[in-house]
């Protein structure tokens, strides 16, 4: 049976067993879940096609409805505009800041480096390279 301890998952659906579930049920089952963010969809849909491709490498199930589903992405909703610092506030930030913010120097790395909080968290001494003056970045930290 499909079931959810983190999610409540309509009623119905959760006494469905694994064999009955459809491609079509699933779609609807994704489409339903409007109010959540699309990246908890994304990671709701990952999950479950997860949980089948084990199921059909296991034979438990025969085929995998998953392969038929499209995330749904409301295109109603505008995507938030990207915020950025401009030179100028990157100087200003840099003039006020400098003898009373404790993260001063991580900032002005991720700025001039171009990189983001968690690619700059994951760097190690191996990454650093201070004979020709660069910095490996290729790997992330995640939360």
């Amino acid at each position: 049976m499909l079931k959810s301890t983190c999610y409540p998952i309509k009623e119905e659906r959760n006494q469905q067993k694994a064999k009955d579930i459809t491609s079509k049920g699933l779609q609807l089952f994704i489409h339903d879940e409007k109010e959540l963010f699309e990246k908890y969809i994304k990671k709701i849909f990952y999950a479950i096609k997860q949980v089948f491709d084990y199921g059909v490498q296991e034979k438990y199930v025969t085929d995998n409805p998953m392969k038929n589903v499209e995330r749904t992405i409301c295109f109603d909703t505008p995507k938030k505009e990207m915020k950025y610092w401009t030179l100028e506030d990157f100087d200003r930030f840099c003039k006020s800041s400098i003898e009373y913010n404790s993260y001063f120097l991580f900032i002005y790395f991720l700025y001039k480096m171009g990189c983001r909080r968690g690619e700059a968290l994951a760097l190690t001494w191996d990454d650093i390279d201070s004979l020709n003056k660069t910095v490996n970045i290729n790997k992330c930290l995640l939360k």
